[in-house]
């Protein structure tokens, strides 16, 4: 049993020591490209600049703001489970992203730029616990996701866009799947009542029929 705790924290002691090393050499890639001057290269840190451009652009299409928040929830998750490491508040940025997005198209936001701004603003004050990204990473991944979802063309800096572009077709194909049920069992619950209220009355007319010409 010693021999086990120990092996236990041991492998315990070592992932540990392996997520930091990855945190660690993330953060030096990262120091190193924000300090990079270049005419074809803007450094990492000043990318959620890009939102000037992004105004004028209306996502007003994107009316179906539950799906859609899905959609930025699921995206936002694999993004970071892929591009840098699984951990717990990947999935809560994903659902906070899913919350601000919701709300503020409820509010009336329409405009590229300002949802990026307003997510990018917001996720400010959002614990971000020890994520490999800050909130403007996520308001700048977010708005070429919204991009995508409205079935126009990507940057090149936004790099390969296939998964999301697959997680938005399922998230699609079971909005329709979920809504022809739901269509489905309210016809069939319209021909149920239908169909009782029809056997009641014959039941009715029996039951008369039946004290009729028994007495």
């Amino acid at each position: 049993v010693g021999l086990l705790a120990h092996a236990g924290v041991a492998f315990k002691g070592r992932l540990i020591s392996t997520s930091i090393l990855k945190r660690s050499e993330y953060l030096e890639k990262l120091h190193s490209l924000t300090f990079i001057s270049s005419s074809n290269r803007q450094p990492i840190m000043q990318r959620w600049k890009y939102s000037a451009t992004l105004s004028g652009i209306e996502i007003s299409s994107l009316s179906r703001y539950t799906d859609d928040g899905i959609y930025l929830k699921a995206s936002v998750q694999y993004w970071l489970d892929t591009e840098y490491y699984q951990q717990e508040i990947n999935a809560k940025l994903g659902r906070e992203v899913e919350r601000i997005y919701i709300r503020r198209r409820m509010d009336g936001i329409i405009d590229l730029g300002e949802m990026l701004m307003d997510i990018g603003t917001s996720l400010e004050s959002f614990d971000m616990e020890d994520a490999f990204v800050n909130g403007w990473d996520v308001a700048n991944k977010v708005s070429d996701l919204l991009i995508l979802r409205m079935g126009k063309e990507n940057s090149p800096c936004s790099g390969n866009m296939t998964p999301f572009k697959q997680i938005s077709d399922k998230i699609d194909f079971e909005s329709v799947v979920l809504s022809n049920i739901i269509r489905n069992k309210a016809t069939m619950s319209k021909f149920a009542l239908i169909f009782s209220s029809t056997f009641k009355r014959f039941g009715f007319l029996r039951d008369i029929l039946e004290v009729k010409y028994i007495r």
